[in-house]
């Protein structure tokens, strides 16, 4: 049964005169079950002809029955709901009385590297109905928190609280048995196990919940009582780029350029450290295509002003996701600029920012945590786009595995040791962020930033539904007299604002507090989430098994998502079997992580590298090249028309257009065969470097968990091949420090971007992958020999032999052909933030779920300024007298759009709200911010416009 709880929400309004809006609380609308008590801020309130409008709240009754085919995480919501509701009491109860939680005794301070132990408790696997349920804790209460045994403890008969004296004296006991007489540690574990099992068994019986939905309650959990074995921090900042215009990166498409945005990019960044002055390292999670060597290079100038040599290439690994839906234009060789028309600064500067900010923010909330390490199987949410390449690795070798994809995802949680509340968790799993096709033109992290933004919300917004959080507001199943009201509240036109007043209007606002889920890459090269396979887009029928193509054409082959045709919803789909894995890994997560915290990195030369295959064969790299297979695309995204994965020629045509650019050497020739070059990239170097030559590799260890961190997509068998090496080296080299539980993890597309790396075997057929393996068939060895040097040297503790090597920093000789626009107007008599189309009422009066009111409004290039950690689009909903955001462009179910009307001289946004399923009947209306320049040397000019308002009308389920 869907419940609506009546919570706080923050009362935002919009000055138009130009002011910021004043928030009177800073949690959302989703102040879980009035966990915290929160003083309101000074509240101003705008009213205006068109705003003034007062509608009686009352109360919605409770009713209907679950609805059927939910996503996971709703059903567990629902399935829940009414233990909650209890729970919410007792918590209220509690809270009444100031009951804390603390452990047995006062913890020791701990001195660095002197780790004690913790006391392991088995937390049973989570039933479905409990999953939901896990650890949604929130910014709260600053103070201690008791355990729950204390709080029972104070229940029973004989206990007295500590008066003031006692307190000064230092006496005082729990019970009043022996005045001076402490009580001892086991002993009082085991009565306070007694007392909770004998409550447990009461709860349970009252109340005919299940046991294992309270034991997993994150106000009962039962990870209490854990020191602290790592300094522990997470952040997180907005970095999405230039929403009109830009190229977009992944597909190679000129034709997809940016004109709107879906939901947010962020970078996520987690910190751990032995202590403030001891060993520590710093991840950072990108919802981009992929990590850049010039992005990395002037993030760690950056940190070195702040920091010093706090965080330097050694200890610091920057990933991407590998969404094709970002903005390009931030790496900086020649054949990843190409389609963006060379460097977007703008791209740039917003990602070198974000992950700056996201590392000062983890920075800055590092404190005493535990690490809790879990795995598990994600099911259906990849397969492999190159299965005929996959079957040339040997028959032995893919006996050892049930599938031709890695399936596993693993997943790391932090716990705060004080709060004993989780603030963060970070994964990696393999799969394609290319659930958004070649054609989308709205920035969007695709499935892996979907899922990012599903797990923050559970968590944030406490069991909320899996592609929205639920709207609690007290509203009327009786609209009638609301869409009276909305009626009569019109458009309000455009208006001047501030610089920061929409992020006054975010729904998520970052004080850098906020819980951070992060869903990393791994060795992803031949994994697609398009899991219905590949078919003709001609006849229907699946797709050449060897090529990939249709009747030799290979961009009629497309791979279907789960949600095919709408790529909406087969990113949702995709994000949300890795989100609903992420939670069950994060609610059962036991292990926890102890040890050094260690890394090793060192720049080698792939170009011409020796690599010793056994003790008499020496063979060696080549310079980058791509093959007539890169030119034909994937299942994911087909490319040029006249190539075809597997292509082992190239037609003479190809070859004197090559020519043109830069014929290959003959060494070059001989050495990247049997794959035919069509770009010599790592023999051209005008306008500068087409391709990478000096790349990073690196090793990150938290105790017995070790990231690898390559700098490209290894196919699985590769992947499979590397961790495999590397674990082996470590145990054997490691003198007992790593054993067979040892985790190797690869972390994929990190610190730069060097293409693919596929197996021997699977170079041979020169499908995409092979096709752009950049160092010909023996890269994969290379990287195996050059990774084992770094984890013999990790294992015995030594420092690999430096290289001398660094790559160029080319930011001083980078084209930019695209220009920055060069002034906006409105149409005569027009304001920005006026309505060029108003929302169009439906026949019945009021929106249902599903339905998709829309307005559009005159707006000025989103170039101007990216509102970073602001918004471009807000849903507002009516509460009284004030509009209050419920949604903004970082929220899955909202739109915005731009494009230019077809005079081609005059923007307009359109702002389009899905309305999800757990919306709450009410008066809504649709706002828009932006900024403008008259001239591309004028100041900018914010403004803001809102629709009039509509009503939606949400009837229960029955």
């Amino acid at each position: 049964m869907a419940e609506e709880h009546t919570n706080k929400s923050p009362e935002v309004e919009i000055n138009v005169a130009g002011e910021e809006a004043v928030e009177s609380t800073d949690r959302g609308l989703f102040d879980f079950m009035g966990k915290k008590e929160e003083e309101k801020a000074q509240e101003e309130v705008l009213v205006t002809e068109f705003d003034k409008v007062k509608i009686e709240e009352t109360r919605v009754e409770e009713e209907g029955e679950e609805k059927k085919n939910h996503g996971l995480l709703e059903k567990l919501y629902r399935s829940d709901i009414s233990s909650n509701s209890w729970r919410s009491v007792m918590k209220q109860w509690f809270s009444e009385r100031g009951l804390k939680r603390k452990g047995c005794l006062r913890r020791s301070k701990r001195l660095p590297r002197q780790h004690k132990k913790s006391e392991e408790v088995s937390v049973p696997p989570p039933t479905p109905g409990a999953t939901a349920a896990v650890e949604p804790h929130h910014e709260g209460d600053a103070k201690e928190k008791k355990g729950i045994l204390e709080k029972i403890k104070e229940k029973l008969l004989g206990y007295h609280p500590k008066t003031d004296e006692e307190k000064e004296k230092g006496q005082g006991l729990n019970f009043k048995i022996e005045e001076n007489v402490r009580w001892n540690c086991v002993f009082l574990k085991l009565l306070k196990l007694f007392v909770f099992g004998f409550w447990l068994v009461f709860v349970n019986f009252i109340q005919g919940f299940s046991l294992s939905s309270l034991l997993l309650d994150p106000a009962f959990a039962l990870v209490d009582e854990v020191d602290g074995e790592y300094l522990i921090g997470v952040g997180s900042y907005d970095m999405t780029g230039p929403a009109a215009g830009v190229n977009m990166m992944g597909y190679a498409n000129m034709e997809q350029s940016t004109a709107g945005i879906h939901f947010r990019l962020r970078a996520r960044t987690f910190i751990v450290a032995e202590s403030s002055q001891d060993a520590r390292f710093a991840f950072v999670n990108l919802d981009a295509g992929m990590a850049s060597q010039l992005v990395t290079i002037k993030v760690l100038e950056r940190l070195k002003t702040r920091f010093g040599d706090l965080y330097t290439q050694e200890n610091l690994a920057i990933s991407g996701t590998h969404t094709h839906a970002g903005p390009a234009g931030y790496l900086q060789y020649v054949v990843y600029s190409i389609t963006s028309l060379g460097f977007i600064s703008q791209t740039f500067d917003a990602i070198v920012t974000a992950i700056e900010q996201s590392i000062v923010q983890a920075h800055n909330n590092l404190r005493p945590g535990s690490i809790f390490l879990n795995t598990g199987d994600v099911v259906n949410a990849g397969i492999n786009r190159s299965p005929s390449a996959y079957l040339f690795n040997p028959l032995e070798e893919r006996a050892r595995y049930t599938s031709n994809i890695d399936t596993t995802m693993t997943l790391l949680k932090f716990l705060d040791s004080a709060s004993n509340r989780s603030i963060g968790a970070f994964s990696w799993f393999a799969t394609h962020g290319t659930s958004m096709s070649r054609d989308n033109k709205l920035i969007s992290g695709d499935n892996k930033g979907a899922a990012a933004r599903f797990f923050e919300d559970w968590f944030n917004f406490s069991n909320s539904s899996i592609s929205a959080r639920i709207t609690k507001f007290s509203t009327t199943h009786d609209i009638s007299t609301p869409t009276k009201k909305a009626k009569k509240i019109k458009a309000t036109g455009g208006k001047p604002c501030g610089k920061t007043t929409s992020q006054g209007s975010k729904v998520r606002k970052n004080d850098g507090t906020r819980f951070v889920g992060a869903f990393c890459q791994s060795n992803v090269g031949d994994v697609s989430p398009n899991v219905l396979g590949a078919f003709c887009t001609d006849t229907g029928k699946p797709c050449d098994f060897n090529h990939s193509s249709c009747n030799g054409n290979d961009q009629l082959c497309v791979g279907r998502g789960p949600g095919y045709p709408d790529e909406i919803l087969s990113t949702k789909i995709i994000g949300e079997r890795q989100f609903e894995k992420a939670v069950e890994l994060f609610s059962s997560a036991t292990n926890m992580l102890s040890g050094k915290i260690d890394y090793r990195h060192t720049y080698i030369n792939f170009t011409h590298l020796e690599v010793r295959l056994n003790e008499s064969t020496v063979v060696k790299t080549c310079p980058a090249a791509l093959g007539p297979g890169f030119a034909a695309g994937t299942t994911d995204g087909p490319g040029m028309f006249g190539f075809q994965q597997g292509d082992t020629e190239i037609n003479e045509f190809w070859k004197k257009l090559r020519d043109l650019l830069k014929e290959p050497s003959k060494y070059q020739v001989d050495c990247q065969q049997p794959k035919p070059v069509l770009l010599s990239t790592g023999e051209m170097f005008e306008p500068y470097a087409w391709a990478p030559a000096i790349l990073p590799i690196q090793m990150l260890r938290l105790g017995n968990f070790v990231i690898l961190s390559v700098p490209g997509e290894f196919t699985t068998m590769a992947g499979r091949r590397l961790r495999e090496a590397v674990k082996e080296t470590l145990i054997s080299n490691g003198n007992g420090e790593f054993d067979d539980e040892t985790h190797v993890v690869i972390a994929g597309l990190t610190n730069t971007y060097s293409q693919f790396v596929a197996t021997f075997e699977e170079y041979k057929q020169q499908r995409y992958e092979a096709a752009s393996t950049l160092y010909g068939p023996h890269t994969l060895s290379a990287y195996i020999q050059e990774f084992t040097k770094l984890a013999k040297a990790m294992a015995t503790g030594e420092k690999p032999v430096g290289t001398g090597l660094l790559p160029p920093d080319l930011s001083s000789v980078q084209i930019s052909l695209l220009q920055d626009p060069l002034g906006d107007s409105p149409p005569p008599g027009k304001r920005f933030g006026d309505m060029e189309q108003d929302v169009a009422r439906p026949k019945g009066g009021s929106f249902k779920k599903g339905d998709k009111p829309n307005a559009t409004f005159w707006s000025a290039n989103p170039r101007y300024d990216l509102l970073i950690e602001g918004t471009f689009a807000v849903v507002e909903m009516l509460q009284g007298e004030r509009w209050i955001p419920v949604f903004d462009d970082d929220d899955f179910s909202l739109f915005f759009k731009w494009n230019v009307d077809n005079s081609g001289l005059y923007g307009l946004a359109t702002i389009e709200w899905e309305v999800p399923e757990v919306a709450a009947s009410g008066v809504y209306r649709l706002r828009h911010f932006g900024s403008s320049k008259k001239t591309k040397d004028s100041p900018n000019e914010y403004y803001t416009g809102a629709s009039s308002a509509f009503t939606v009308s949400c009837i229960p389920s029955v």
